[in-house]
């Protein structure tokens, strides 16, 4: 008897790259996970999305003394400061706020790496986590960006790893039934917002994103009723 792929008969979401628009792809994320069963699907997370598939696929809440902390550390601070500094935070403060660890046993997330071996470039889907400390690496290497992020490039034994934003998923044969991106709902975003040079607060943000998801709640609803 051929067994089936781990990924065949089962639901996803993919969470695309985003950036330092991180905060209104949180604000969608927040408003699905507060109005939908989030163990009813497994993940994909690219780049910023990596993260956000953390969010999704876990116990974890969006907490006051979280946003604290990120605004203590990047607010009015050089893009260059936010790119160098926001993974190694959010690597920190991640797992302070997830407590339920069974998604990382059940595999619920796979996250989008950009690989670099013999002069081709491909993009890969990783699961192969034991714990916490695994998988916060994995989105590490799926949000480094070479020289923004720092000099030393990551590797993966004796391959180099980088954002996954340079290359396209293949998600072979995965159901994907919804993509949650900083423009699915039509919303433009400068460069500027991109790189992390913003006016609005983390705060803002977040309920920006979280209005736009509940204005769209009837496509959402559609999407995961597939």
């Amino acid at each position: 008897m051929k067994l089936l792929p781990y990924y065949v008969n089962k639901k996803y979401i993919y969470i695309a790259p985003g950036g330092f628009t991180l905060p209104y792809m949180l604000g969608i994320c927040k408003y699905i996970k507060e109005h939908n069963d989030m163990k009813l699907y497994h993940f994909i997370g690219a780049s910023a999305g990596s993260w956000l598939s953390l969010y999704l696929a876990s116990d974890m809440q969006i907490e006051d003394q979280l946003i604290s902390k990120y605004n203590k550390k990047f607010e009015d601070k050089p893009f260059l400061y936010k790119w160098y500094n926001i993974c190694p935070f959010l690597q920190e403060e991640f797992p302070k706020c997830i407590h339920d660890h069974y998604f990382i046993q059940e595999h619920k997330i796979e996250i989008a790496i950009s690989y670099y071996a013999n002069k081709k470039l491909k993009n890969v889907l990783v699961n192969d986590y034991e714990n916490i400390h695994d998988l916060t690496n994995l989105c590490t290497y799926s949000s480094f960006i070479p020289i923004l992020s720092g000099v030393r490039i990551p590797k993966r034994g004796k391959t180099i790893v980088f954002d996954s934003f340079f290359t396209k998923p293949n998600f072979k044969g995965r159901n994907i039934v919804l993509t949650i991106s900083n423009d699915m709902f039509h919303k433009t975003f400068s460069i500027n917002d991109v790189i992390g040079i913003t006016n609005k607060s983390v705060t803002e943000q977040i309920d920006e994103g979280y209005n736009h998801a509940h204005v769209h709640s009837k496509f959402i609803q559609n999407k995961l009723s597939l």
